[in-house]
This record gives C-alpha cells, sequence and structure tokens, in this order.
C-alpha cells in the first residue's frame, strides 16, 4: 500500500479501468515471484535430488517512447523492482508528461533514467554490454541489426499482467541436481 501512495502522481493519469488492472497485475507478480524463489524440490528419482531456482537477471535496458503506454511503463517497472532486476530506462522524453524525471528516480531510486534520442540510443545499445532489451515497440532495423551484432535479447511481446509469463524477462531458471546413489 505505501509503494502506491508513492505511486499516486502517476495513477492520476491512468483510468480507473487500467488502476484496477494495475492492482491484478501487482498481486499475480508478487503471488508469482514468491512462487519463483521458493527454491522448488522438483519429484526426483531416488538417489537424485533435483532442485529449481529462479536468480534475478542483473540488468536490463528498457526503451520508452511516445507510443508506450503509461500503465505498460508502470508494470514493466514494478516487474523488475519485483525481481531486483537494475533496468536502464532509456526515454525519448516522454516521461515528463506523466511527472518529472526527479520524481521517476523518487519513486524508482534503483533504476537509472537517460533521455536519449534514437542515435544516442543506438550508441547506448552499441557501448552499454547490456544483454536484454525490453521494448514495447517494434526497433528500427538499425537498432535490430545492432541487437544482432551484440547479442542482445529482444523482449518485444506486450506486457502481461500475469506474474507466472511476465516475471520470466527478469529472471532466469536454473537446475541443480545431485546425485547421491552409491554408484553414480
Amino acid at each position: 500500500q505505501s509503494f502506491k501512495k508513492r505511486l499516486k502522481t502517476l495513477l492520476s493519469h491512468l483510468s480507473e479501468t487500467d488502476q484496477s488492472h494495475l492492482d491484478i497485475c501487482i498481486a499475480s507478480f508478487s503471488e508469482w515471484f514468491e512462487i519463483y524463489t521458493d527454491n522448488q524440490a522438483l519429484i526426483s528419482p531416488l538417489g537424485e535430488n533435483n532442485t529449481l531456482n529462479y536468480l534475478s537477471k542483473k540488468e536490463m535496458l528498457f526503451r520508452i517512447s511516445n507510443k508506450t503506454p503509461l500503465v505498460d511503463t508502470i508494470r514493466v517497472c514494478i516487474a523488475a523492482l519485483l525481481c531486483q532486476t537494475h533496468l536502464f530506462i532509456s526515454h525519448d522524453g516522454c516521461l515528463a508528461k506523466w511527472a518529472s524525471v526527479k520524481q521517476w528516480q523518487k519513486l524508482f531510486p534503483h533504476f537509472t533514467f537517460s533521455e536519449q534520442n534514437p542515435i544516442a540510443f543506438q550508441k547506448t545499445l552499441e557501448s552499454s554490454g547490456i544483454k536484454h532489451l525490453r521494448i514495447l515497440h517494434p526497433p528500427s532495423e538499425k537498432e535490430y541489426a545492432i541487437c544482432a551484432s551484440k547479442k542482445i535479447h529482444i523482449i518485444q511481446t506486450p506486457v502481461l499482467c500475469d506474474g507466472e509469463f511476465e516475471l520470466l524477462h527478469y529472471l532466469r531458471e536454473v537446475s541443480i541436481s545431485k546425485t547421491t546413489h552409491r554408484y553414480g
């Protein structure tokens, strides 16, 4: 609830429908984050122990443009915050139509915000070392070519309200198997 109070400035720009969808998203994200980070022991044959862990991806570049809806921007930020994935948020100045950049930085202090035109964004792609790009509109041919050459994974799917699927963009699955039988 305290986080939602801090979001008040942004929420005033959303319709009641978007606000209720955001509440559902936050609940789903929280529920699935708990499930994913519970270090699940899998059903294993005798003599083996299999554990499934989900760890956060260290960092991700998130490109926001005038075409990016506010509700989707908030969903991505909340998912990354919950999963402890550091977001480098590249925007074309569009954040100011909802709140000042200082307000965004106060809401999400662990994220890095940078206002960039398309050319500066392309330079960031080339030089940042980022391995994951979250973008909600099709990248330009030049951006796509840079991502291909730098082996940057482009996540271009719509932002989902279901934490079971959306959080997988910010987590990586690690499976650990231990063999403990006598002849192994």
